[in-house]
């Protein structure tokens, strides 16, 4: 028997903003944001009496697409619609996504959080966000806390929401990367090294052995290049000899 695929809502890390402060109407902005980006390709769910009535292939997408079963009500259908369709033309051209499944969707849309809990989603969305379609990468503290806070490039310490800059301790992000490794398969490895290297597809012997390759590579390319140039000085002096 074939496993069902999980389903995710794909949208851009900048709708993260706020999501410690009222972490429900983020999620509900991001549900909207999905809908609204998968009721564009309308045609594919079937064919409605009234095609310009736009909240409704937007439920009927909610359904057929993502099995989610919308309130009929037509205040609510509108708003829905309304959020979704400002996301999506705010949203700057190509900005970094990520997908947030489904299952982790509604466990954080129907039961109170911890801010430990926001926080440790948040810094699992970043990295995937950072990662990508990549096996692994290194990350610095200042980037992947500039993806909690809902930006696309790194900001500095003092830009960030007071909210995220609580954690940006050493000491807190030790504790959210256990966090991440016991409870939401991260995999990070950093020793001597600037920031640190993630994945969520290779184990923790894989991942060390290729950045300790890597550094060794590097290593022995800036010897050769040193080697050379002090070769070119000898050489210059025994010219002059």
């Amino acid at each position: 028997m074939k496993t069902k695929k999980p389903k995710y809502f794909n949208f851009p890390i900048q709708l993260l903003t706020g999501f410690m402060n009222n972490h429900k109407e983020v999620l509900e902005n991001i549900m909207s944001y999905s809908i609204y980006e998968q009721s564009l390709k309308f045609e594919q769910f079937g064919t409605f009496e009234n095609p310009n009535l736009e909240f409704e292939i937007f439920k009927n997408c909610a359904e057929e697409f993502y099995g989610i079963k919308l309130n009929d009500d037509y205040y609510y259908l509108a708003n829905l619609h309304c959020k979704g369709s400002k996301a999506h033309n705010q949203t700057p051209e190509n900005p970094p996504k990520v997908g947030l499944e489904l299952s982790v969707f509604w466990e954080f849309c129907n039961n109170e959080k911890k801010d430990f809990d926001k926080i440790c989603l948040l810094a699992f969305l970043s990295i995937k966000s950072i990662l990508g379609k990549k096996q692994y990468c290194k990350v610095t503290n200042n980037y992947w806390l500039s993806r909690m806070n809902g930006n696309a490039k790194a900001i500095g310490k003092n830009e960030l929401s007071p909210e995220i800059e609580k954690y940006s301790t050493r000491h807190y992000l030790q504790k959210i990367k256990y966090e991440l490794s016991s409870k939401w398969g991260l995999v990070h490895y950093a020793q001597h090294t600037t920031g640190f290297y993630v994945s969520y597809k290779l184990e923790l012997q894989p991942l060390m052995t290729i950045v300790e390759s890597n550094k060794r590579a590097y290593k022995e390319k800036l010897y050769k290049e040193k080697e050379k140039e002090i070769l070119k000085e000898v050489l210059r002096i025994l010219d002059l000899n």
